[in-house]
């Protein structure tokens, strides 16, 4: 209905949704609209289907009373257009992580293309209701590298590392550039440590490598936060892949897996210990408190 076979129902209970016959699951399918308007008395569940298998899960009272004057958005991202939405079911959608921080956003009938993170409504909605998880898109546009799985006062503790560089810099600018520092109107970046420059180059390939994206024809060293006398702690977040390595080889011929990788090094994640007056990319980090992260 909404999205493939996505879509919500009413019922007592599970078992009331659901009845197999010849392998066949028969299912009513209700809109978002009806739903709210019978939810007062029946339970609102949302189905997905897929292979045959229906998945069943109760959607809780919160999210039905979340409509803003029945306002209904439209989803995209790369260019593919999800259906037409209500911020309720929005929210849903992000709790469920089929709405997320890469969408774009048109309120109907009449606007325009968006970056959800640019529209006030939508960006709540996935401040409140996205679970993060590291390797995601944050709120800033940049990649999400930790998640720690602690609830402290504000939420779990996020970071997360720009979309892109401050510039370059000796070491004792790279603090002055990350401070100045803003992305899609967010500030109070920081220089990161040298852990946290590992887990971006790592993380960071892993994206790539599930996009089946050569990273980079060259040797990046980012600066860490690390210091001492005249030299300061650089670290190789991008290396040139100039070699094909392949993960598994079968004896019958053939290849599973196999990824890019320097035939001589330095190699992602490696540090060197350079001069704090040469220059080097400063890619900064921010440090922000998620309300809900994926709990794995």
């Amino acid at each position: 209905m909404k999205e493939n076979n996505r879509f919500y129902t009413l019922a007592e209970s599970p078992t009331q949704i659901v009845s197999c016959k010849d392998a066949r699951y028969f299912i009513q399918k209700r809109d978002w609209e009806w739903v709210k308007a019978k939810a007062g008395k029946l339970k609102v569940f949302f189905i997905d289907i897929d292979d045959n298998e229906a998945r069943i899960e109760e959607v809780p009272p919160e999210f039905l009373a979340l409509d803003d004057g029945w306002a209904k958005y439209e989803t995209s991202v790369n260019f593919t257009i999800h259906g037409q939405f209500f911020t309720g079911e929005l929210a849903w959608r992000a709790h469920k992580r089929l709405f997320n921080w890469d969408m774009y956003v048109w309120r109907l009938p009449v606007s325009e293309w968006l970056p959800a993170r640019d529209v006030q409504v939508t960006r709540e909605i996935l401040e409140n209701y996205f679970p993060l998880k590291t390797g995601d898109t944050g709120p800033a546009g940049g990649l999400i590298i930790k998640c720690d799985k602690t609830l402290c006062e504000h939420g779990y503790h996020c970071v997360e590392a720009a979309p892109v560089d401050a510039g370059w810099a000796t070491w004792q600018d790279a603090q002055r550039l990350c401070g100045e520092f803003s992305h899609n109107g967010i500030n109070g970046w920081r220089l990161p440590t040298v852990d946290e420059l590992r887990i971006f180059a790592s993380t960071l390939r892993t994206r790539l490598r599930a996009q089946n994206v050569l990273q980079t024809t060259e040797t990046v060293l980012n600066w860490s936060n690390v210091r001492n006398g005249e030299t300061a702690i650089a670290v190789v977040t991008q290396e040139n892949e100039d070699f094909y390595q392949y993960q598994f080889l079968y004896t019958l011929g053939g290849s599973s897996g196999g990824y890019y990788k320097s035939s001589s090094g330095p190699y992602r994640g490696h540090e060197k210990v350079l001069p704090v007056t040469h220059c080097y990319p400063v890619h900064p980090v921010r440090d922000f408190y998620a309300k809900r992260i994926v709990s794995e």
